[in-house]
């Protein structure tokens, strides 16, 4: 019995990982001009309300499989980890605040 408690509180303490993501890791070439810049979180704005296949290819910064407020985020929080100043995309999704009636 000591065993398996002894397994599975080290299961448990391998599986919980409290450091923190290193968010420089997100900033990258999204546009594909060969540098790493505010141009780069203007891309991704832009690949949010104009998705285009082959023009947005890299714009899915956090590669999940879709162009969203979470890339915006991740790019903005990447290029301010490495001394880039870009001005604020605007986070806020509006969706964020959407009221819930759990009536209907």
């Amino acid at each position: 019995m000591v065993r398996m408690t002894l397994a599975l509180v080290l299961g448990l303490v391998a599986c919980t990982d409290t450091a923190s993501t290193d968010t420089s890791q997100f900033a990258i070439d999204t546009d594909g001009n060969g540098s790493i810049d505010c141009t780069d979180l203007d891309h991704v704005v832009t690949c949010i309300h104009h998705p285009d296949p082959h023009g947005c290819a890299h714009a899915d910064v956090n590669e999940d499989g879709a162009v969203d407020h979470q890339d915006l985020h991740d790019i903005y929080a990447g290029l301010a980890a490495t001394g880039h100043h870009c001005d604020d995309p605007g986070l806020h999704d509006p969706a964020d605040h959407a009221t819930h009636d759990p009536a209907h």
